[in-house]
C-alpha cells in the first residue's frame, strides 16, 4: 500500500508542477525558449569583474566559475579564472574553495594535486558548517572519500560535522 501512496503523491506533484509552469508560460513570467544573449554574458561578466575587484568574495567566485566554464569549452584560458577562485578561496568563501578544489583534482589551470585537492574540500567543508549548512559539507566528505577515503582530513571533517550536529 506505500509504494501505491508514494506513487499517488508523486503524480499528485507532477501535476501540480506541471499547472504552475503552464500559469507562468501563460502569463509571461516564464519563458523556457528565451536565451541568453551573448550581449548579455558580456554585460554580466563587466559587471563580475567590477565586483570581483572590489574584493566582494561571491563576485570572484562567480568570475572564476564563468572563466573557467569558458576555458573548458577551449575558449579562454584558466589562468584568470583560477585567480580569481584563489582570491575568493582566501576569504573563506566556501563554495569557490570546492571550486578550485576541483581545478586542483582535475588538473585545470594548475598542477593536478590531490592533496591540495582533499585540503580545499576539507576547509570548503568547515566553511560550509561555519554558515551552517550541514548538506554541503556532508557532500565535502563524499569529495574527499572519492579521492582518498582513509585521509585524516576527512576524519577531521566527519568529527566537525559530528560536533556540529551535537550542538544544534
Amino acid at each position: 500500500m506505500k509504494p501505491l501512496n508514494y506513487l499517488r503523491k508523486l503524480l499528485g506533484s507532477l501535476a501540480f508542477f506541471i499547472v504552475i509552469m503552464f500559469a507562468l508560460t501563460a502569463t509571461g513570467l516564464f519563458d523556457s525558449t528565451r536565451t541568453t544573449s551573448p550581449e548579455d554574458i558580456a554585460e554580466h561578466e563587466i559587471q563580475l569583474r567590477i565586483k570581483a575587484e572590489t574584493g566582494q568574495a561571491d563576485a570572484q567566485n562567480e568570475l572564476g566559475a564563468l572563466l573557467y566554464k569558458r576555458a573548458q569549452k577551449g575558449s579562454g584560458s584558466f589562468d584568470e579564472a583560477i585567480s580569481s577562485l584563489n582570491e575568493a578561496s582566501a576569504q573563506d568563501h566556501p563554495i569557490a574553495q570546492m571550486n578550485l578544489a576541483y581545478a586542483y583534482k582535475r588538473g585545470h589551470g594548475v598542477t593536478a594535486n590531490n592533496d591540495k585537492a582533499i585540503e580545499l574540500f576539507h576547509h570548503s567543508g568547515l566553511n560550509f558548517l561555519r554558515i551552517g549548512d550541514i548538506l554541503n559539507a556532508k557532500d565535502r566528505i563524499y569529495n574527499i572519500n572519492r579521492i582518498n577515503a582513509i585521509h585524516p582530513l576527512k576524519r577531521d571533517l566527519v568529527d566537525a560535522i559530528a560536533r556540529f550536529e551535537e550542538a544544534q
